[in-house]
């Protein structure tokens, strides 16, 4: 894939997705098989892999959907998503390790509400989430 894309002039990829499957039924992670695991190291070894091959390319990858869309019982894509009830900790350990093993690419946030992380924005649109979780908490710079 990263061969093609460079073929093809791409120097950027909206990918992958960093999801873990906690909801196999979630419409737009777990019913579309989009993500790599249920299991949040497994997603780590197979997103860090993937990120791997496309640097190697010199593309720049995107982790997607942070902080986890893999619990969500609606599509973000469609609509309001709210993850409050269904969403933990866990869905932040693939980008966890991955920030650790000195990833310097994208992340995209999920346009995904967690009344436990910001009370009033979803995460796309959170200094709560952003700045406090993802870049303090975790140490993505």
């Amino acid at each position: 894939m990263a061969h093609w894309l460079k073929q093809t002039g791409f120097n950027v990829n909206l990918a992958p997705v960093a999801d873990v499957n906690v909801n196999p039924n979630s419409p737009a992670i777990g019913k579309l098989e989009r993500s790599f695991s249920n299991i949040p190291i497994n997603v780590y070894y197979h997103v860090n892999w993937f990120v791997d091959e496309f640097n190697k390319m010199n593309i720049i990858t995107c982790l997607k959907h942070f902080p986890g869309h893999g619990s969500a019982l609606q599509d973000s894509h469609l609509g309001f998503t709210d993850i409050t009830n269904t969403w933990t900790e866990n869905e932040l350990l693939p980008y966890q390790y991955l920030i650790n093993s000195n990833y310097k690419n994208l992340v995209m946030l999920g346009h995904l509400f967690n009344s436990k992380l910001d009370q009033f924005y979803p995460a796309s649109l959170s200094k709560k989430v952003t700045t406090d979780l993802l870049r303090s908490s975790l140490g993505f710079s």
